[in-house]
């Protein structure tokens, strides 16, 4: 089975943190007959904490863009995101859709996904994130995109080297 044995008839859990929340099984024997088990799911109620995978994601003008934030808590918090000035970010028109994809064990990511990235759009961006418990908020900034580094192939770099080492 695993995880930690407790022999008695109350089980008491102090100071209760979400580390504790899982299913326990409670044995039961007398000696007389078969004995009973059962299962006891545990669940523990916590605020929203905020992962940002990326915190700076760099988009070219026209491309599109999807800024995420991982969102763990219990009760399952709600995310939404807020532009620079504040303002609540919805899906009213063809620029921004809002995704929240659930990732289990009390996850969810949060998406902001931009179809073509215009100059209006490059700034920081707020996940923000509640429950009962509380709330959270972290930041994503959408930059323009860096131009391309050219690479001359390395066959050329040696074929450059070998005609100065003739000359």
């Amino acid at each position: 089975m695993g995880g930690t044995q407790f022999w008695g008839s109350v089980l008491e859990i102090p100071q209760i943190n979400r580390n504790d929340r899982g299913i326990y099984i409670c044995f039961a024997e007398n000696g007389v007959g078969r004995g009973d088990r059962r299962s006891i799911p545990v669940l523990v109620e916590f605020p929203p904490e905020i992962t940002v995978p990326r915190p700076e994601t760099p988009v070219n003008r026209g491309d599109s863009a999807e800024l995420e934030c991982v969102v763990e808590g219990f009760p399952d918090p709600w995310i939404d995101w807020y532009n620079d000035l504040g303002e609540l970010v919805r899906n009213v028109d063809e620029s921004f859709i809002t995704t929240n994809l659930v990732a289990g064990n009390e996850m969810k990511t949060g998406k902001l996904s931009v179809k073509s990235v215009r100059d209006e759009h490059y700034g920081k961006y707020r996940c923000h994130a509640e429950n009962e418990k509380g709330a959270a908020d972290a930041e994503v900034k959408l930059m323009h995109g860096s131009s391309a580094v050219v690479i001359k192939p390395l066959c050329a770099l040696l074929f450059i080297l070998a005609a100065v080492q003739m000359s």
